[in-house]
Order: structure tokens, then C-alpha cells, then sequence
């Protein structure tokens, strides 16, 4: 059985504010359980520290936020701010879209295609013609390759730029210990 620590433990053992922890575990960045208590509100898994502990220790800037966030004085907001996705990440998202979208058929309709990935229809159609997503134009009708898709969503690259994907950014990083923990 794995053991659990409180919030207030977390920000010593990562040597952060209690402000910046608490938007972490808001926002999704750290996966944890919110009990409705007051005292001990969030419980993180041990296993989740560790993880946390070895991406900070590699990339101290591994969540992306904007600098000056956190600090009480003002400083210039870095545009390019990165996730860190390493490619077990990657691997376990991949992993987790094939398994949440097998009820989908191997060639998709582009509405098909566009509910997949929560990308716009021309979007789709521009990365098609730029042979980055596999597809086959029949008739007057584009038929899409199910994955061609979720490997092109679930690249580092579309990931760290695409604005649409936030939502399944939140969703990489809640569901990576639950799958790391398993493998």
C-alpha cells in the first residue's frame, strides 16, 4: 500500500512557496487527491513526489509557467514556456487515447477525426495536405487514418503548441502515475 503525504510537506520537500504548490495541485500540473477537509486538503501518492522530485531535478522549469508567477516583483513573462513531456509521457498519453477511443472505427470521417483530436476541421485538412496526418481523399471525401491521428495528438510537438490541447495536457499529467505505476 503506498503511503501518502500532505500539501504542507510537498513545498518543503520541493523547495517552492505554498503559493506555487497550491496552483500546481489546482491547476492539475501534480496529480493528487482533493479531500474537502481544511487541514490536509490535498493528499499526494509518494510515488507521484518521486516523479515530480526527478522531473524538477532535470528541468527545473519542467511546468511551464511563466516566470514572474510567483514573485513579488515584476519581471518579464517568458513566451515559449514548456511542459516537460518526457517519452514515457508520451507513451503512456498514446496509450490512453488508443484504449478511450477504440469504439472508433480505423478510418475516420473528418467529424470523426475532429471530435478525436479536439482540432478544427482546417486544421486537419491543412496537416493533411502537409502530409503530417495520413489520409486518403476518396470520391470527394477525406478518409483519416485513427492512428495517424492520435500519433500526431500525442506528439511533443503539437502538444507544447497547440492551444487546444490544454485540456489534454491536464489530462497527461493526471493519468501518467496511475500508468507508470501499472507498467
Amino acid at each position: 500500500m503506498s503511503e501518502f503525504i500532505s500539501a504542507d510537506q510537498l513545498y518543503k520537500i520541493l523547495h517552492i512557496s505554498k503559493r506555487k504548490l497550491k496552483y500546481l495541485l489546482d491547476n492539475g500540473y501534480i496529480p493528487c487527491e482533493v479531500r474537502r477537509s481544511r487541514t490536509w486538503k490535498y493528499w499526494i501518492d509518494e510515488k507521484t513526489v518521486e516523479q515530480v522530485q526527478k522531473s524538477l531535478e532535470a528541468n527545473p522549469n519542467c511546468f511551464g509557467l511563466p516566470s514572474g508567477l510567483f514573485s513579488s516583483g515584476r519581471s518579464k513573462i517568458q513566451k515559449n514556456s514548456k511542459l516537460c513531456l518526457n517519452p514515457a509521457y508520451l507513451a503512456a498519453f498514446r496509450s490512453w487515447l488508443t484504449e478511450k477511443y477504440r469504439t472508433y472505427p480505423g478510418a475516420l470521417t473528418l467529424t470523426q477525426a475532429t471530435e478525436l483530436s479536439h482540432l478544427s476541421p482546417n486544421y486537419i485538412l491543412l496537416r493533411i495536405k502537409k502530409k503530417e496526418i495520413f489520409a486518403s481523399l476518396i470520391g470527394t471525401r477525406y478518409v483519416i487514418s485513427k492512428k495517424s491521428i492520435i500519433e500526431y495528438v500525442s506528439s511533443e510537438k503539437v502538444i507544447l503548441s497547440s492551444v487546444t490541447l490544454k485540456i489534454m495536457v491536464k489530462k497527461i499529467l493526471r493519468i501518467i502515475p496511475a500508468n507508470m505505476q501499472s507498467e
